[in-house]
């Protein structure tokens, strides 16, 4: 079978948004800010470079949409996909 992004999409969405405090609206997707240390080394986003680095031809492609934006479509399209 041939490889496929899909999973590594959803656990990229997953984490980026997974931050979020509903509390005080900090974290989650908003500002992609696993590109940057120290959430890009933290240990539980191991792996996810890949993705980051699939999707940024996205990103040029499409410069008006956030990095945040791609990578929760991404994520919701590998689910959608299977």
């Amino acid at each position: 079978p041939k490889a496929t992004p899909c999973p590594m999409a959803v656990r990229l969405a997953w984490h980026a948004s997974g931050t979020f405090d509903k509390n005080d609206g900090s974290g989650g997707s908003d500002g992609a800010t696993m590109r940057f240390a120290p959430e890009r080394e933290d240990g539980a986003n191991a792996g996810l470079g890949i993705e980051r680095d699939i999707l940024q031809p996205v990103k040029r492609a499409v410069p008006e949409a956030s990095t945040a934006d791609i990578w929760t479509l991404a994520g919701a399209q590998a689910v959608e996909i299977g």
